[in-house]
């Protein structure tokens, strides 16, 4: 490897640099396709495409400065309701443009000790990837649980009740090598971060399946 390329986690910074330089490709285009629109109908999935767009960009950003371990602590107390609000103000593009119906739920929605934007970063990730593994398909309800208790956030669950998911999921999700996964890179970046995020907390990332069907991307800070 050479030496101005650095491990993030068994992703290379040259290749995450190359995603981010897709990514703004990809923002640059939604923009001309916004500005070329007449129909309201049209303008109005255009914004939704280019804010989307957007907010996988600046996502991408901050999962790079986490897996990068630029990201500084930041460990403050959040009102547990407004970071679950502002998680579905910024999905509400993608979730308009995918189908998906994304719902929120706290054992507490008072203040609690958490780094937020590592946080939200990981929860981000965690909805990114089973989006991915599920597939998109119209009113598939996808869910973000947080469980607080004693001032602090103890467990973050992303989950789906619907879809069932092959056994290569279930053992390669974390594993960095597996390129040809469903998403692509962009999962593999995300199932990264929502990992390391965990790791940096000394608590566990763990992918849980259902029975029958579903998926829960799970983390659990602390003793857990």
């Amino acid at each position: 490897m050479r030496p101005d390329v650095i491990d993030f986690n068994g992703l290379r910074s040259d290749r995450l640099l190359h995603y981010v330089a897709q990514d703004a490709v990809a923002l640059e285009l939604a923009a001309r396709m916004l500005a070329g629109e007449t129909s309201p109908l049209a303008r109005r999935v255009s914004v939704d495409l280019l804010r989307a767009q957007a907010q996988r960009t600046a996502w991408l950003a901050r999962a790079c400065a986490i897996l990068s371990g630029s990201h500084g602590s930041q460990i403050r107390l959040h009102q547990i309701g407004t970071l679950l609000s502002d998680v579905q103000d910024s999905f509400a593009p993608e979730c308009r443009l995918s189908g998906v119906r994304l719902e929120t739920q706290a054992s507490d929605w008072s203040a609690s000790s958490c780094d937020r934007p590592a946080l939200v970063a990981a929860i981000g990730g965690a909805i990114f990837v089973t989006m991915a593994i599920a597939g998109v398909s119209e009113g598939l309800p996808l869910r973000v649980t947080v469980v607080a208790a004693e001032g602090e956030v103890q467990q973050v669950d992303v989950s789906q009740d619907e879809v069932t998911v092959s056994g290569q999921i279930v053992d390669r999700l974390f594993d960095p090598t597996w390129m040809d996964r469903p998403g692509g890179w962009f999962t593999d970046v995300a199932a990264a971060t929502f990992r390391a995020v965990a790791e940096r907390f000394d608590g566990q990332a763990r992918f849980l399946t259902g029975d029958r069907r579903g998926t829960t991307l799970r983390m659990i800070f602390g003793r857990g």
